[in-house]
């Protein structure tokens, strides 16, 4: 098995600053949305802090990776406080850990993903 880590370099934990209150649903809404307009090319820069956007930006190729999984088809979570951890199953059938953050304006402010390709 190869590794497959199309994320791990947009990982970006807010190092001070109080988080809001996001709960594990609106965390596991957060994270399918990003995926998906991650896939389709049309990442929202507006719901990330500037230096998730700008590292978003500097992987143009992310999106392609993340389309060729197919949809993600399970998110299951494992940390139910931010930082959120899920379990995402794409329909291609590989398995990645997603972590994400938010600010305290609601902002993604932390976003990782690594797993193994089969």
């Amino acid at each position: 098995m190869k590794t497959f880590a199309v994320l791990a370099f947009i990982a970006t934990l807010a190092a001070a600053g109080p988080a809001l209150a996001v709960s594990p649903q609106q965390a596991e809404a957060a994270l399918s949305g990003i995926i998906a307009d991650l896939q389709a090319g049309n990442p929202d820069f507006s719901k990330m802090t500037p230096p998730i956007a700008d590292a978003v930006r500097a992987s143009p190729n992310t999106g392609q990776q993340l389309a060729a999984l197919g949809p993600a088809r399970a998110l299951v979570p494992v940390s139910k406080t931010d930082p959120f951890t899920f379990i995402v199953t794409f329909e291609s059938g590989v398995v990645m850990n997603w972590t994400i953050s938010f600010d305290a304006a609601g902002r993604i402010n932390g976003l990782d993903a690594v797993g193994k390709a089969p």
